[in-house]
């Protein structure tokens, strides 16, 4: 129910149906831009970080990731769309005009511009890395509870990357101890293109931010 409440703070629509004498939410049709609006603390100025969080996860997993066309180039609920069409699926499927769409998409301030082009450049990065083959080993790292993690390694393992995510609005440090990198490599975070200097120290996480640190710059 908590989770719920939040999506719809956000402007989610939720659609119900009754089983068994109860009312149970059964799909929820709101953007994901819009519904990292909203937490469980309320709003705040992480909107966007949330949202890239969620597509530098995708992107580092194990499988052929898929967005959404509204995903990437940061559809907003279209609210007039619904009035019209009293239809709740209507929030998250918004009929662009081209022309609208290419203007936002060069408009430097726009989340619109934003967004895509945070999530294009992930896939660019993505597709340059062996160890995000879609059948490269995956394992799933024992962190901090807040902290996310995966490490990858390419299918001849001459590569691995390990994907560490803070999943909180607050900072954190990673201690790269608990990562176990090889100390005969040099490693960099692809995502900011910073080299780690000391394995044996520890990095210091933004709110929502995301790291892929390989061994192959």
């Amino acid at each position: 129910k908590k989770f719920t409440k939040t999506l719809k703070k956000s402007g989610a629509h939720l659609t119900h149906r009754i089983s068994q004498n109860r009312k149970t939410v059964y799909e929820i049709n709101t953007t994901l831009l819009d519904a990292f609006s909203q937490t469980y603390s309320g709003k705040d100025k992480f909107k966007l970080k949330r949202f890239i969080l969620a597509h530098q996860i995708l992107l580092s997993m194990e499988g052929i990731p898929a967005i959404y066309i509204q995903n990437l180039i940061g559809s907003s609920n279209d609210t007039k769309k619904f009035a019209q069409t009293k239809t709740a699926r209507s929030v998250n499927r918004k009929n662009w005009n081209i022309d609208e769409l290419i203007l936002l998409l060069k408009k430097k301030s726009s989340i619109n511009k934003k967004a895509y082009n945070s999530i294009i450049q992930l896939i660019k990065l993505r597709k340059n890395q062996p160890a995000f083959h879609p059948n490269a080993t995956q394992f799933t790292l024992q962190l901090h509870k807040n902290l996310f993690g995966v490490w990858r390694q390419s299918l001849d393992k001459s590569q691995s990357i390990f994907c560490v995510s803070n999943m909180t609005k607050n900072k954190i440090k990673l201690s790269l101890v608990d990562i176990n990198l090889i100390s005969t490599f040099n490693w960099y975070d692809i995502l900011t293109n910073k080299k780690v200097s000391d394995i044996s120290s520890f990095i210091l996480l933004s709110p929502y931010q995301s790291i892929w640190l390989t061994n192959k710059s």
